[in-house]
């Protein structure tokens, strides 16, 4: 036992400086994910993304994983473009699309997962709303100068909007619960910017940069899991700083007795329960 300790000693002789890795030491490990023979395809005034190497596509496997972990734990989640996980908690009511507004299913079938029949299988809905402000003389829009698609029917212009899914809802109910969740991929998007930095990108590799946004979405994927899974009750809805504030970065007591190591913190701390929980 006393060598146990002194090496324990020795391990954290330097406190919190062994903590995380150098700034040179992540840039080497982000250089894996970068493909420098891609830049030979890029063309001055073009958009161009690179292709993904081994690296890259690992991270992105990763992620499908632990989002298929937490897809057979819950009928019904929303996944944003960037693979974000925010469950659905609202109940579907038995709700008519409002007035004004006016919903069709498209056949359509895309090219990507035409050619097998043991493709997905997804429902294309759109739907159509008007328009009712009046435009003011000498300042009427055209329809490509609007913020989101329109068309125009006997000089009644209507918003456009498309819808893709894989649930089986009625139409007349499932445009109802797509609107209620308004707002949810907005906050998850603000959390991750704010909350795992991912609103600054550390290269101008693309490479570099996608494997950061990849290990920022996997981080939030894993703290809504932990929140949902392991801590419960109001800790589901609190962002990552109450998270921190409240529940790993506290204060303790590293009491070293009877052959144990033992962390003590304050009994009446609101994480407590949550910290001894079986």
């Amino acid at each position: 036992m006393r060598k146990e300790r002194r090496e324990l000693k020795k391990r954290w002789r330097k406190g919190r400086s062994r903590t995380l890795p150098s700034a040179s030491a992540l840039f080497r490990y982000l250089e894996n994910f970068h493909d420098a023979g891609q830049e030979k395809y890029r063309q001055e005034g073009k958009a161009f993304i690179p292709k993904a190497n081994d690296y890259l596509k690992a991270l992105g496997r990763i992620n499908k994983e632990l989002l298929g972990f937490e897809s057979s734990r819950e009928d019904t989640a929303t996944l944003d473009m960037d693979a974000t996980l925010s469950a659905t908690w609202k109940k579907v009511k038995d709700e008519l699309v409002p007035a004004g507004r006016q919903w069709a299913e498209v056949c359509f079938v895309p090219d990507k997962i035409g050619p097998s029949k043991k493709g997905p299988e997804y429902r294309y809905l759109a739907t159509r709303e008007e328009l009712k402000q009046t435009e003011l003389p000498g300042m009427e829009k055209r329809d490509d100068e609007y913020l989101f698609p329109v068309m125009k029917i006997q000089e009644q212009r209507y918003k456009v909007f498309g819808i893709v899914t894989n649930m089986d809802w009625a139409g007349a109910v499932l445009i109802p619960w797509l609107y209620q969740r308004c707002g949810k991929s907005e906050e998850a998007q603000a959390a991750m910017k704010s909350d795992f930095a991912g609103g600054k990108f550390p290269s101008g590799d693309f490479g570099e940069n996608a494997a950061w946004w990849l290990i920022m979405v996997l981080s939030h994927n894993l703290n809504v899991l932990m929140k949902r899974l392991a801590l419960g009750g109001s800790w589901i809805t609190k962002r990552m700083k109450a998270v921190r504030f409240g529940f790993i970065n506290i204060a303790g007591r590293v009491i070293d007795h009877a052959r144990r190591l033992l962390v003590r913190i304050s009994g009446k701390h609101p994480s407590g329960p949550e910290r001894f929980r079986e």
